[in-house]
């Protein structure tokens, strides 16, 4: 539920963040009408918004943001990003999970954005950050 509420986060960068929350969280209560108290749930996005070390996906001076942005690679395959931001100089690739798992699934997920994106992006900087909403950690992959 938080994921889908990130999702709908574009740009905040001049905007009214908490107009732009509260718009955000309408459209996921349509989406889940099963559940009751979604504070917690912003509490999670607002908590993303004000760490320092992860509002600058969210506050983007200079670039583009696309949100669950799909990519398809050259065997035709499907991959969504969840927020790929595309600035002059460099790519920024954002992967929201819920909790950090043992293992390097995440990590080899996100290698392989990293390697579509630089396709996409030739000649710019790639950097690829998973982003884990239980601890708001931040985690650098590198390609």
């Amino acid at each position: 539920i938080a994921h889908n509420i990130i999702s709908l986060l574009g740009n905040l960068s001049d905007k009214n963040k908490d107009e732009i929350i509260e718009q955000a969280l309408l459209k996921t209560k349509t989406d889940f009408p099963f559940i009751g108290d979604f504070s917690g749930y912003r509490n999670t996005v607002e908590k993303l918004l004000e760490n320092k070390n992860t509002r600058r996906f969210f506050f983007v001076e200079e670039g583009t943001v696309y949100r669950e942005k799909e990519i398809v690679d050259s065997s035709g395959n499907t991959r969504r990003i969840d927020r790929l931001i595309a600035g002059k100089k460099e790519v920024l690739v954002v992967d929201f999970k819920s909790l950090k798992e043992k293992g390097d699934s995440h990590q080899k997920q996100m290698k392989e954005y990293l390697k579509l994106a630089g396709e996409i992006y030739p000649g710019k900087t790639v950097k690829g950050f998973l982003v884990y909403l239980d601890t708001m950690g931040v985690e650098e992959i590198y390609g």
